[in-house]
């Protein structure tokens, strides 16, 4: 009777396939903190289905110089065309935005859609930001220790009071006798 019931509720066609996003770009970079007079090393993913194209522009940081450092592919992977981009950039130390190139992406009919990244921030020869557009990033402060004197302090509080009601409930008065 369930296979009936299920059969029945399934109904007959097939299930299309969701279509993927047909374009994903990710962004990252190697290490957010970087020693003093280090590069910066980006690398851009990209990933399109097939019919799809993607233009982008190369990323911007002000007061970092931008260097390309090579490509890979475009190569199939998972169902699209994977390319890899690199990028070094380096700089003096301070606290930087790295905003990974803005682009566009074109599909088989001429559709076209918006590609932006977030921006990525890096550090360079410093522990944490020093630019105070960036102070807010900063990580926040040790939580603080939990108030274990007050806790003991509580409970030896109530141990004393059970024992005083305890030694006063046994000092009580014998009841007088019968007549």
């Amino acid at each position: 009777m369930i296979p009936l019931l299920l059969a029945a509720a399934c109904g007959r066609g097939a299930v299309e396939a969701v279509p993927a996003e047909p374009v994903t770009v990710r962004a990252s970079v190697a290490s957010a903190k970087v020693g003093s007079g280090e590069p910066v090393e980006l690398e851009v993913r990209s990933c399109t289905v097939e019919g799809w194209s993607l233009a982008l522009a190369p990323p911007t940081a002000d007061g970092l110089t931008v260097e390309e450092a090579g490509s890979e592919g475009p190569a199939p992977a998972g169902g699209c065309d994977l390319l890899v981009q690199r990028w070094t950039l380096t700089g003096p130390d301070g606290s930087y935005v790295i905003v990974p190139g803005a682009g566009q992406a074109t599909g088989p009919d001429g559709e076209t859609k918006p590609v932006e990244l977030p921006p990525i921030f890096v550090d360079i020869g410093v522990p944490g930001p020093v630019r105070p557009e960036l102070a807010d990033y900063e990580a926040p402060p040790p939580a603080a220790p939990p108030p274990w004197a007050w806790i003991a302090g509580g409970a030896a509080a109530a141990l004393a009071l059970a024992g005083l009601g305890w030694w006063a409930w046994r000092r009580r008065p014998a009841p007088p006798p019968p007549p």
